[in-house]
């Protein structure tokens, strides 16, 4: 009964932002809506921008199920962009409510892995070490969060989006350069 009364307070939420813009939504329109009372709001949500992060974060984890080591970076960007595209609305919100640093907080957990699966794959050297990858890793998805964060408050300009996707073919094509340069750089650290 719990996950059906959050669903339709998400769901009432999600269709009223269809309807009117995030500002003009309140927890009364909300609660009409779905026909719940306020206290069952305040039960599974803090308010509307808890709700509207909670959703966000939702779909985030969504993507990192899509994700493994055999996806490629320009793929793993696309389900990105496509995810925030699907969420627009909220994540223009929750990304100028909760910050730049907690939306990069949200994209790193979900990427990094994702992207040190990814090189972890490439590795053809027994004497690359797991904090290299992580390093590599971490560059990956520091370059795309960026690109990411430039997108998103540029207010999703195409140009910026086209920028973010090069970025990823940069990227993709460069794993093994970078992983040879690693190795040089700990070989000759020694």
């Amino acid at each position: 009964m719990s996950q059906f009364t959050k669903k339709a307070i998400v769901d009432s939420f999600l269709k009223l932002l269809n309807e009117k813009s995030f500002d003009k939504i309140t927890v009364k329109n909300i609660v009409e809506e779905c026909g719940v009372n306020r206290k069952t709001f305040y039960y599974y949500f803090e308010d509307i921008y808890d709700l509207a992060e909670q959703i966000f974060e939702e779909e985030v984890k969504k993507m990192s199920q899509f994700l493994n080591a055999d996806t490629n970076v320009g793929d793993a960007v696309d389900l990105l962009c496509k995810t925030v595209e699907d969420n627009r609305r909220i994540v223009t919100h929750a990304f100028f409510m909760t910050g730049e640093v907690e939306m990069r907080r949200l994209f790193y957990n979900v990427l990094c892995p994702a992207f040190e699966n990814r090189v972890r794959t490439s590795v053809k050297d027994p004497s690359i070490t797991e904090d290299d990858i992580e390093t590599v890793g971490r560059l990956i998805t520091f370059s795309v969060i960026g690109s990411a964060v430039s997108w998103i408050t540029s207010g999703f300009d195409p140009d910026e989006k086209e920028r973010l996707k090069k970025v990823c073919v940069l990227l993709q094509g460069s794993i093994s350069i970078m992983l040879r340069n690693i190795q040089e750089y700990n070989n000759t650290s020694k």
